[in-house]
């Protein structure tokens, strides 16, 4: 079902104004339900029975009453019934008795499959909802999980109290269940002294309170916000905030909690009651430690790096001048040489005078410089290393990393500033010189600390140590699915993915496959296709595509058909047609001035505008207002449920037909202008300026369908296998991404997830065909091919299908695994299996790209199509971003989520504009040129006003936006915003 149609579930009443949008979707009948009504009812009743079989499509229930019906719904099913339309019809016109109604209801739903709920449905609801429930946020969303099981399984939806009863015992019954195992491991006692202490003053100065203190993220990177952080994580861990405080709670109930509590006023707070209370308590201490430990280790590895790259350029400069001195030098040794008032002797005295000045001051290795120097910036690297050490850092293997961790720890809580006389001292191999054979002791504790330093940041970064009150670097148990869980749940994954459990069985269909494209790719290199230059391969550049005959002349009849828009009203048609704002309140806005709000708050978040800004283009609004607003509709799940409506919208239009790729999507990232002192922010390398990147998937047909914040200068690959799961507008079974977008364990991975990751790579004549050792390579693609094992593959296939079950489970994202299991890992089984895997499937990519036109085409349509979204997106948000947003990962979510809702709507607004307008131009004589559609996309500001005073007409679709905003509270629950 559609995510917009969740706002009309379990109505029993018809909306007072249907858009024709929805008219469409849902009372537009096949030639099968038309004959079927022709067949079983007589004209004066044909209407009514489709009317019933349209409202059952949509709500799920049946249709009780109403004073009229809307006149446009009368036309569209009377024309198709080839009826004329009443003028006026009420149902006690159409129905001739409420028997006559239930037999058509029961037609109605025998035509479509449906049945009433039986008490087998109702224990099959009931276990459904107690598997959902732990990561159900609220009541709210429980119900709406309810309502749209039965529709999926074609049962009549129930009586909405029917709903409200079950899922309020669901929800109550999960909270007292998790409740208890709270109030064993932390008694009252201690909860209450908690709360104290965080709504009590910080310090004696008492100008904020602890909690104030806890909830506000670092203002900078530098120092003094690391001390911050840091501060943060020792005083929750002397509160004795540990893990086994949120023992049993699910994660996303965690964050709900948390978030929940955080929005709270302290004088609400108070008046809390358990089990909220203990819940919301409990989750935002262990959320907060573990955001804190997180920001300890990203501060720290961000400073470190920058450190690094500071002295690797500086040792560039030192070379510089040392060789310039040289050459001086070799000079001055000539200068000496062609003296003929001196002898042999003083000619050879004074040139190795001259030498010996530098003997020792070049250092030809520049690493090894670079750690030189390194190990002298003792302060910095201590400052940085000393937060590492505090935390709990642990490791199941007993290797160099967690020995020198442990190491450093014991010598910063000795204060000596030596390393142990005749003890060797753990660290990899290119420290050994300045730590184990440097004779100066302090020295060589200062070069150990830096050792200690870059080996713990990398030993984090691939999982060999972790922190268990960390989200990101957690043990590798915990962050996949657990060792005593997989042999059970094994072969349940291997039958989702539908992959065989033999390795040799899963690479046998590839292995096949390889010879015949070898011997395509052969043929067309002989057919001069492309060229082999010794070791390179080389293709000419795809034509571009010639534009159809009449492409200008139609796409200015289409702008000026489709007219001048202000953006505020382009916002209220495309809500008239999905509700989006329902989704981002996750319930009917409750007046004009709320629904307003809605929208101000959404163009904070999605453009460079501020709340100051926005509240004065719009009379009426404050920016306390508008804030209070922005907190309310940040969840990332609301935002992307707005995003989906809106985009299912859009794609139902019959012109999406045009734009072909159906199974293909394109990801990418963007980079958007912000204040340097943003935790996340790092310098585009194309603008020189400071930046946050947000990175989009954009469907074929046109449209984001996901997006996320990510930090510039990260590999973009696990987001790309991200987005495609976690999208759920689009089957897609093809994405395209740049070089950035990919890796080797990233293509196996998309693979064994059922997606073929197809990179657009750069340099791609220097890439090299790597086939198993025995393929029989054809003689013309021997200088270009490398042989490879896959050994490591069939060896560690079953860790490889743990982690590929954990991302489908979701206990584990892409994006991390992508991290855990990349260049860093080297050594682990899963990690190489993923290579191997990677390096076949590429060599079969290149096969196709090098020997079929229309593939490597369609990649690049695709590709360009999101730089067009880009574009579009751009013009959208056109500033900086202000450095009081973005400070947290929830708001940099909301912000990169809401430019994609506004660049979505004014997507499917021109979409709409696009059919309407080629449907009047096709009626008044002017039909569209064979293929000219095609290249006429969405994204565009066709007549599009982005700035300006807003001024937002809502009366005009006040009866579809808020229609029901009383009424619905009734459905959709009472208060349905609250737990």
């Amino acid at each position: 079902m559609e995510i917009w149609q969740g706002t009309f579930l379990g109505r029993r009443t018809l909306p007072p104004d249907l858009s024709d949008y929805q008219i469409q979707a849902f009372f537009t009948f096949s030639a099968g339900d038309l004959a079927a009504l022709r067949e079983s009812y007589k004209p004066s009743t044909r209407i009514a029975a489709a009317i019933q079989l349209g409202f059952l499509k949509l709500s799920g229930t049946k249709l009780d009453s109403i004073n009229m019906l809307p006149r446009n719904l009368l036309k569209h099913v009377s024309d198709q019934l080839e009826l004329p339309a009443p003028a006026i019809a009420s149902l006690k016109r159409l129905y001739k008795g409420e028997r006559t109604k239930m037999r058509q209801l029961a037609w109605a739903m025998d035509r479509l499959g449906w049945q009433k709920p039986t008490l087998d449905a109702d224990r099959q609801l009931a276990d459904y909802l107690d598997q959902v429930v732990g990561s159900t946020v609220s009541k709210h969303e429980l119900l709406d999980k309810a309502r749209r099981w039965s529709y999926d399984r074609k049962y009549l939806l129930r009586a909405e109290s029917a709903y409200e009863r079950v899922c309020g015992n669901k929800f109550a019954a999960s909270e007292q269940a998790l409740f208890k195992e709270v109030d064993r491991l932390i008694p009252k006692e201690k909860r209450d002294a908690w709360l104290r202490t965080l709504l009590g003053p910080r310090g004696s100065e008492g100008r904020a309170s602890v909690l104030e203190w806890l909830k506000k993220p670092p203002s900078g990177r530098g120092p003094r916000s690391r001390a911050n952080v840091s501060e943060k994580v020792a005083f929750l861990k002397k509160l004795g905030v540990t893990k086994t405080i949120i023992r049993g709670i699910p994660v996303e109930r965690v964050k709900g909690y948390a978030r929940a509590f955080a929005s709270r006023k302290p004088s609400r707070i108070e008046r809390l009651t358990d089990p909220v209370r203990a819940l919301e308590l409990v989750s935002f201490l262990w959320h907060t430690l573990m955001r804190n430990t997180d920001l300890v280790i990203q501060m720290s590895r961000k400073a470190f790096t920058y450190l690094k790259t500071t002295l690797r350029t500086e040792v560039g400069e030192l070379r510089a001048a040392s060789a310039l001195e040289l050459m001086h030098g070799i000079e001055e040794i000539k200068a000496v040489m062609e003296r003929d008032d001196l002898d042999l002797e003083s000619t050879r005295q004074r040139a190795l005078e001259i030498i010996s000045r530098f003997i020792g001051t070049l250092n030809p290795n520049k690493n090894e410089a670079t750690r030189e120097l390194l190990a002298k910036q003792h302060h910095k690297v201590e400052s940085l290393m000393r937060p590492l050490v505090a935390l709990d850092i642990e490791s199941d293997q007993h290797g160099v990393a967690i020995q020198s961790v442990e190491a450093v720890r014991d010598l910063f809580e000795s204060k000596k500033k030596r390393l142990p006389p005749g003890v060797k001292a753990p660290c990899n191999g290119p420290w050994d010189k300045l730590v184990n054979q440097n004779e100066d002791a302090e020295a060589a504790y200062y070069a150990f600390v830096a050792a200690a330093l870059e080996q713990t940041h990398k030993a984090l970064r691939c999982g060999e140590l972790y922190v268990s009150h960390s989200e990101e670097h957690r043990g590798r148990d915990e962050l996949l699915i657990s060792s005593e869980a997989w042999p059970k749940q094994r072969l349940r994954f291997y039958s989702e993915l539908n992959h065989p459990t033999r390795a040799e069985e899963f690479l046998a269909p590839f292995l096949q496959q390889l010879p015949i494209k070898l011997k395509e790719m052969a043929a067309a290199c002989a057919a001069g296709d492309f060229e082999i230059d010794r070791t390179r391969m080389s293709i000419a550049p795809v034509k571009a595509e010639l534009r159809p005959a009449g492409y200008k002349d139609y796409k200015h009849a289409l702008a000026a058909e489709m007219g001048p828009i202000q953006l505020p009203e382009l916002i209220l048609k495309v809500d008239a047609e999905t509700r989006f704002s329902w989704q981002l309140l996750g319930r009917p806005p409750r007046d004009k001035v709320e629904l307003i709000t809605v929208y101000a708050a959404l163009l904070v978040n999605g453009t460079n505008l501020s709340a100051k800004a926005v509240s004065m283009m719009t009379p009426g609004l404050t920016a306390e207002q508008i804030i209070a607003m922005m907190v309310l509709i940040e969840p990332s799940k609301n935002i992307r449920a707005a995003n989906a409506a809106v985009l299912e919208f859009m794609l139902r239009h019959k012109v999406v037909a045009e734009w072909r790729a159906e199974d293909w999507a394109s990801s990418d990232m963007m980079s958007l202008e912000a204040s340097r002192r943003l935790q996340d922010a790092r310098t585009d390398p194309r603008l020189r300026t400071p930046a946050i990147g947000t990175y989009t998937h954009v469907s074929g047909r046109w449209g984001i369908l996901y997006d996320r914040p990510i930090v510039l200068g990260k590999r973009q690959a696990g987001h790309a296998i991200e987005g495609h799961l976690r999208q759920y507008s689009e089957k897609l079974q093809y994405l395209a991404v740049d070089t950035h977008g990919y890796t080797n364990f990233a293509i196996a991975l998309a693979k064994l997830l059922r997606l073929d990751l197809f990179p657009r790579i750069r340099d791609l004549d220097e890439r090299k065909l790597l086939v198993p050792y025995g393929t029989e390579v054809p003689e013309i693609l021997k200088p270009v091919t490398k042989f490879i094992s896959l050994k490591a593959f069939i060896k560690n296939y079953d860790q490889l299908m743990r982690v590929a079950g954990s991302v489908k489970d979701g206990t584990l994202t892409a994006i991390v695994a992508c991290e855990k299991f990349g260049s860093d890992a080297v050594g682990d089984g899963a990690r190489e299996a993923g290579a191997q895997l990677g390096k076949l499937l590429r060599t079969l990519f290149f096969c196709d790209y090098y020997t079929k036109p229309d593939f490597r085409r369609e990649l690049h349509r695709v590709l360009n199509r999101g730089e067009a979204v880009h574009v579009l997106q751009r013009a959208i948000y056109s500033g900086r971003m202000p450095h009081q947003k973005g400070r947290t990962n929830e708001a940099l979510e909301a912000i990169s989520g809401s430019l994609t809702l506004l660049t979505n709507l004014v997507m499917a607004w021109t979409t709409q504009q696009i059919q309407a307008a080629s449907e009047r131009l096709s009626k008044n004589g002017i039909p569209a040129p064979p293929g000219v559609l095609m290249h006429i996309g969405p994204a565009r500001l066709w007549n599009v006003n982005l700035r300006g005073t807003l001024h937002w007409p809502i009366d005009t679709y006040a009866d579809r936006i808020l229609a029901g905003s009383v009424r619905g509270r009734a459905w959709l629950g009472e208060g349905a915003s609250q737990r």
